[in-house]
């Protein structure tokens, strides 16, 4: 990214160069070189068509580029963390607008805009490779203590209050319902493991519902590996700047339960369309797509 940064970089700088010099060409001739004849009036003529193409082309490039830097960027998803909301082979939409305005060069906040909430699906620097761009949903804002409890996997939520934490709310997790209340359930196998079948249940989050996937029968012990004691509870407070954030695919997610926080400066934009879907292998060309992937609200 950096070295198309740079190439932008410069491109710019040439078509800037070529525009700034038409412009002086153009004001030269007019004040201190009246031709009158045929011949200069065509080559005016000429000069002046490609000036109006240059022009109309730097400007478009400034547009474009301005778009995808400040306003707009389009961003691929390769992995199974944000099941069942974001599949792999997902073209998003990301709005870079909606949290302010950032340095392109060094990701630096120069405009503040809102402010990130609980349940936003965030594209962040991942902290340890900030070359490396992540997807999550926003679970503990800054001032939160988050409670995860690896059995239950309910998440509790305390805020302070007075120099105190009271326990605001339990994320709980309830059965999304078919018509006929019966349990709707829907697979989502992975490549190596074939026979588990990955549970959708419906979570709240800041009274905004959203699906998310669990494996009730497996147990995170792979926490207890990262944190190196065996407990049933892990705890985090969430100082400022800073944020909680959890994958959907709640037992299929390397997040803020293993690598920690994310620092607000981090946050590259808010996922709010699904624009595509297509259906591609490793190395491979894609071989479909799905319709109703087109134009998609993320949740």
């Amino acid at each position: 990214m950096n070295i198309f940064i740079k190439i932008l970089t410069y491109s710019l700088y040439i078509m800037g160069i070529i525009w700034i010099y038409n412009i002086i060409s153009t004001l030269y001739n007019f004040f201190f070189k009246k031709h009158t004849s045929l011949y200069y009036y065509r080559l005016n003529h000429k000069n002046n068509f490609w000036q109006k193409e240059v022009n109309l082309f730097f400007i478009i490039v400034i547009l474009f580029f301005s778009v995808r830097f400040f306003i707009y960027e389009p961003c691929y998803i390769m992995s199974d963390s944000m099941l069942p909301n974001l599949l792999i082979g997902d073209t998003i939409l990301v709005n870079k607008f909606i949290y302010g305005i950032h340095n392109p060069f060094n990701n630096k906040l120069l405009i503040q805009n809102k402010i990130p909430q609980r349940g936003d699906i965030v594209v962040f620097q991942y902290p340890k490779n900030k070359k490396i761009h992540f997807i999550k949903r926003i679970i503990g804002i800054p001032g939160d203590k988050i409670i995860y409890n690896e059995y239950s996997k309910q998440i509790m939520l305390y805020t302070m209050k007075k120099g105190q934490y009271h326990l605001t709310s339990i994320i709980k997790y309830n059965f999304l319902l078919s018509p006929h209340n019966t349990l709707k359930q829907q697979t989502f196998f992975k490549n190596i493991f074939k026979t588990l079948k990955f549970l959708e249940y419906k979570e709240i989050i800041n009274k905004r519902a959203h699906i998310i996937l669990l494996l009730p029968e497996i147990i995170n012990d792979h926490l207890k590996t990262y944190y190196h004691f065996h407990n049933t509870y892990y705890s985090w407070i969430i100082p400022p700047e800073n944020y909680f954030v959890m994958g959907d695919n709640r037992d299929d997610s390397y997040d803020s339960r293993y690598w920690g926080l994310i620092n607000k400066k981090d946050i590259l934009g808010q996922a709010q369309y699904v624009l595509f879907n297509i259906h591609k292998e490793h190395n491979k060309w894609p071989i479909g797509t799905s319709l109703n992937r087109i134009f998609k609200i993320i949740n």
